[in-house]
């Protein structure tokens, strides 16, 4: 990885006529390689699980057992109001500006919504790991 981002970093500054110091090199090479971080981020999307009997089978058929936490995300996901659900998973694979106009609501609506609905995840999470205590 250390070379990719070298590498990266000379094509960057291939074009590149200003004067190019230590410092220079060193914010470039971070940068880059805190973007390939944020692309590498693994994400499992919720829309992919079928629940049968705390069995999660994938949509490429592959099957394990659910674990708590999962359980407990998956029932908090389940209590949201529908629109909040909606936006949630749309949000996944779709930029606030997309599901504007693909909805036709207002961006800002749907960014509230979403905080909401993450924030009453979290809390429904946060009271089933406190019950259990």
């Amino acid at each position: 990885m250390a070379d990719d981002i070298v590498q990266d970093m000379y094509l960057y500054f291939q074009n590149n006529k200003k004067e190019i110091n230590d410092y220079y090199v060193f914010l470039t090479i971070k940068t880059i390689y805190l973007q390939k971080l944020r692309k590498e981020k693994k994400i499992v999307k919720v829309v992919d699980w079928i629940l049968i009997e705390n069995t999660i089978k994938f949509e490429d058929g592959l099957e394990r057992r659910e674990t708590d936490r999962e359980k407990k995300l998956l029932d908090a996901l389940n209590a949201l109001p529908f629109h909040q659900k909606e936006l949630l998973l749309e949000n996944q694979t779709l930029s606030l500006r997309k599901i504007e106009k693909r909805f036709n609501i207002d961006m800002h609506f749907a960014y509230r919504e979403i905080k909401k609905a993450k924030r009453e995840i979290n809390l429904k999470i946060k009271k089933q790991y406190d019950d259990k205590k």
